[in-house]
Formats: C-alpha cells, structure tokens, sequence
C-alpha cells in the first residue's frame, strides 16, 4: 500500500493536491498533512473529498 500526503495550501484551479510520499516534488512537509495508506490514489480521494471542495492528484507522480 501506498502512502498518500495533502497538499494542505490551495492552489488555484487545482485545489489541494495529492501527492504519493515518493514523489520528486513532495512539498515541504509543513504543508503536507498525511492521508493514510491505499491500495490506489481514488480511494485517499474519496476520504479527503469529504473534507475539501477542489481535490486533483499531482501530476508529476500521480498523473
């Protein structure tokens, strides 16, 4: 299972974005908060869709 972190600053047009924890252009972790494990990135969406309106993946490593 992957581990999954939240972009927690919105950016424009994509909201927060998720981030897999190997990605190359993982933020600073001050502004990630730890989603969980999954066995895919739709269903730490679906968890964090509940909490924030604008929810995209990041497209360097989950694009």
């Amino acid at each position: 299972m992957a581990k999954f972190y939240l972009n927690k600053e919105v950016q424009a047009q994509v909201g927060n974005q998720i981030h897999d924890s190997e990605c190359d252009k993982l933020p600073a972790r001050e502004s990630l908060r730890y989603i969980g494990s999954y066995s895919n990135p739709q269903a730490a969406q679906q968890d964090v869709k509940m909490f924030h309106e604008t929810v995209t993946f990041c497209p360097h490593c989950l694009g």
